[in-house]
């Protein structure tokens, strides 16, 4: 029985470093797997603007009252937008200037008075 136990024990111990062998040859290939496979991208880096033009900046308005020279086209609701930026405001350009307005509109090349909204802010 010497012999024969001896080469069971051998066997025995062959059979568990065979599995040593392949969990380690497993841990392997996962290793290289893991080096070999794409690592995630990091995000693109966020794109930068591109520069504005620069736009001077508004000079600010006169004090009230305005001014308003009359172009063509230009309508008492279209200068109050620019004037008060708000169009519905237009009867107050009436009033200040009715001996300038025909028919609703006012005449090209005058001169309009623009009033303070809310009278005299």
């Amino acid at each position: 029985q010497g012999v024969d136990g001896q080469l069971r024990s051998m066997e025995s111990r062959a059979r568990s470093l065979q599995e040593q062998l392949r969990s380690l040859e497993v841990k392997v290939d996962e290793k290289k797997y893991e080096l070999d496979a794409p690592k995630k991208a990091a995000p693109p880096p966020a794109p930068t603007p591109a520069p504005k033009a620069y736009v001077p900046p508004k000079p600010p308005l006169a004090p009230w009252p305005h001014k308003h020279t009359v172009l063509a086209g230009d309508t008492l609701r279209s200068i109050a937008a620019q004037h008060y930026g708000d169009a519905s405001l237009w009867e107050l350009i009436y009033t200040a200037n009715p001996e300038k307005i025909d028919r609703g509109l006012p005449r090209e090349g005058e001169v309009l008075v623009v009033p303070a909204p809310g009278g005299g802010r």
